[in-house]
């Protein structure tokens, strides 16, 4: 046997132990984090008040909307109506705060569906919506560790389901797994050149606009039209089911909910702007004593910049299986998330998809790669350290806010190196990189 032969094989070995070594210490970082937390939680806070705090939301407005009537499912008085058993699930120790009321605005036709999780007590509720968001979960997590070598793919699905924002989401009883399931399944699609399919399922992110907007302008402006024409026999089937649960009283109620009622909600109701992942929770956590005008004309700037890189980063040829492709929609997610005015760490979940390919690849951007691996191992101690520091979980979405900025900056500066290699060398010649590799 060639002695080199015998070190190359050692040093793979030594390498794939290293590298299976470091997911296995993310993973029970993680896990470890996510005890404590939901121990602490509850023990300290009892359950909805943090744990399932969104899904008793979504279960006041259900229950409004169903037994009052549709207007009543976007009435902020109703859901508090609604709501009160949830007092009775308090911990003592917080006996004296108020209701953590607040609103649920999703179509008609998603408080239609949810209704059957209110029929059992509460705690039923919730964990059966937390295992229906668990079965879609899971096989998103398992497409994505496929990519990685054999010997990872397992510690790699475990670890993908307890990325932060994606136990985040389920800590508080989120919707956003279901829009997760939905953009892996069209990112799928694209990759097989189902464009009519893949917009269909981008479509369903429209149940939160703010993470479909730029994303459905990407394609759009791509001239992606079987896509776009997807997108629209979703819109249009949300638009039809919602009238047909709610009528033209539910959708109308739903509409001024998300242009009127919605954006004048404040902290009280987590609706806080600085803890969220956006230009505008930089803004504000920059300069708190900005003024409206002054606040808003800098966030449109940096929104128009950021939406500036996308255009540069989406010329040239649309190839969903290249793997520059995979950092254009991780930009693009990652734009989506920090132009939206209102933006929080669960809505990072889309970013596990590209996120993903992009770390399961050999080549691309070490700077990048590294992001990835501090998005792993340091939001338990972002918490930590924020908790300590304020009493909260606050600094946590300033952490992800900073990662998400560096992310995209990163990217940005790869493609145009890559962009400035090809201009000047032309397009790598494969059997020189093969003998290169080879000496």
């Amino acid at each position: 046997m060639n002695p080199a032969v015998g070190l190359d094989r050692a040093r793979i070995r030594a390498a794939i132990g290293s590298r299976r070594g470091i997911l296995l210490a993310g993973l029970a970082l993680n896990v470890i984090f996510w005890i404590v937390r939901f121990a602490v939680e509850w023990s300290a806070m009892g359950m909805f008040y943090v744990v399932g705090v969104d899904w008793s939301r979504f279960w006041g407005a259900a229950r409004a909307f169903d037994l009052v009537g549709p207007r009543a499912g976007y009435d902020l008085n109703a859901i508090a109506r609604f709501m009160q058993p949830f007092m009775s699930y308090y911990s003592d120790g917080i006996s004296n705060v108020a209701l953590k009321v607040g609103p649920a605005p999703y179509p008609p036709i998603f408080l239609a569906l949810f209704n059957p999780f209110t029929l059992p007590p509460p705690q039923i509720g919730f964990l059966l919506w937390t295992l229906a968001n668990l079965l879609l979960a899971i096989p998103v997590a398992r497409a994505l560790a496929r990519r990685f070598p054999a010997e990872h793919r397992r510690v790699v699905t475990l670890l993908l389901l307890v990325f932060f924002p994606l136990v985040d989401a389920f800590l508080v009883g989120q919707l956003v797994i279901i829009l997760l399931f939905a953009f892996w399944r069209g990112y799928e699609a694209l990759m097989r050149g189902d464009e009519l399919r893949a917009g269909a399922w981008f479509g369903l992110l429209l149940i939160k606009p703010q993470y479909a907007v730029v994303l459905l302008a990407v394609i759009l402006l791509k001239g992606r039209f079987r896509a776009i024409a997807g997108a629209a026999l979703t819109s249009v089937g949300l638009l039809l089911s919602s009238l047909a649960v709610g009528g033209i009283e539910g959708i109308v109620a739903y509409v001024r909910m998300i242009l009127i009622d919605y954006p004048n909600y404040n902290g009280g109701l987590a609706i806080d702007p600085r803890s969220m992942i956006s230009w505008r929770a930089l803004v504000l956590n920059l300069f708190p004593r900005i003024g409206d005008t002054e606040g808003l004309v800098l966030t449109a700037l940096l929104s128009i910049i950021s939406l500036a890189m996308l255009v540069v980063l989406w010329r040239g040829e649309w190839n969903p299986n290249s793997p520059r492709f995979a950092n254009q929609m991780l930009a693009t997610m990652i734009v989506s998330l920090l132009v939206a005015y209102h933006s929080q760490v669960h809505g990072m979940v889309f970013l596990m998809v590209p996120g993903a390919l992009i770390a399961a690849r050999p080549a691309g951007s070490s700077f990048l790669k590294k992001l990835m691996v501090v998005t792993v191992f340091g939001p338990p101690f972002a918490n930590i350290l924020s908790v300590i520091l304020q009493g909260n979980s606050g600094m946590v979405a300033l952490f992800f806010l900073l990662l998400l900025i560096m992310a995209l900056l990163a990217v940005v500066k790869h493609d145009w190196t890559a962009e400035a290699e090809r201009q000047a060398f032309g397009p790598p010649v494969p059997s020189m990189a093969v003998s290169h590799r080879e000496r």
